[in-house]
């Protein structure tokens, strides 16, 4: 799983490549414990993602969690993306096929 910290600024190129080498979602540590968040295009920073990926964490009972349970869900939703079941919107938001 690929982490990044808390709010941590990505604006240096290759810091963001190295964030986001896996895939555009990422396990960030919270005081609350581990979530997931993913690459927005021109945000300097990963962001909450899109309202349907918060579904499929529903569904698969995760929002916040242990580091083990959101590498999970990390390395689940890139594999996704690989699939071409997520995909990037032209707003630079990542959504699955059907919300798309």
């Amino acid at each position: 799983m690929q982490v990044v910290g808390y709010y941590e600024n990505l604006k240096a190129e290759q810091r963001r490549r190295e964030a986001f080498s896996e895939g555009p979602f990422v396990g960030v540590c919270t005081d609350g414990g581990w979530r997931v968040e993913c690459e927005v295009k021109g945000h300097p920073c990963p962001a909450l993602p899109d309202n349907s990926i918060y579904g499929l964490l529903r569904s698969w009972k995760f929002v916040k969690g242990t580091q083990e349970a959101c590498a999970q869900i990390v390395n689940r939703l890139n594999d996704m993306v690989k699939e071409n079941k997520i995909v990037l919107q032209e707003d630079g938001w990542w959504t699955t096929i059907e919300a798309a």
